[in-house]
């Protein structure tokens, strides 16, 4: 699976070598996209704020979201229903953890987010400090406070509910275990 900045997703076979499709998804620069564990749904974001569930086999969108970012979003995570976005307008937000989607305002860009494989726990890059900072997903709470980088997180990702790897802009690996 590709993405292209022109809001293009390509499915193409590695063994036969060929493009199974190539679709145009949005009218807006493609934010970021992810696939689902099982790779049959992917979500996409663009810079207007979308967020958009497509079925990877077909390319049809599943389901348009309300945007809960008003402008770019940099980065999506998915587990397990939930999804994840952050972006420049300082907001995280939270699409199938709760009957409504909702946002979290932060003080300071969304660069980076991620979910746990269960859909419970949420993450996002917090503050010009390069924290990160940890939420239940489906209480709105936050959590405990992950601090150590020093230059931005661009790349969240947890191996199982209660452990993660963060990535800083060095090169910079975190090894986290929450309880």
């Amino acid at each position: 699976m590709f993405g292209t900045f022109g809001s293009e997703i390509i499915l193409h076979d590695t063994s036969e070598q060929y493009n199974v499709y190539k679709a145009h998804i949005s009218r807006s620069a493609m934010g970021d996209f992810t696939l689902s564990a099982d790779k049959k749904k992917m979500v996409i974001s663009d810079e207007s704020g979308a967020v958009k569930l497509i079925d990877v086999k077909t390319s049809k969108v599943l389901t348009n979201y309300k945007a809960q970012n008003l402008d770019n979003v940099y980065y999506v995570a998915y587990n397990d229903g939930v999804i994840i976005s952050g972006g420049q307008d300082r907001k995280v937000g939270v699409y199938g953890a709760t009957k409504e989607d909702y946002y979290i305002k932060s003080d300071f860009m969304v660069y980076c987010v991620g979910v746990s494989p269960d859909g419970n726990t949420g993450i996002y890059s917090s503050g010009e400090e390069n924290n990160l900072q940890l939420f239940n997903t489906r209480t709105k709470q936050k959590g405990d406070i992950l601090v150590a980088h020093k230059t931005p997180i661009n790349q969240i990702k947890f191996i199982n509910n209660n452990e993660l790897f963060s990535i800083g802009n060095r090169h910079d690996i975190f090894y986290w275990k929450i309880d």
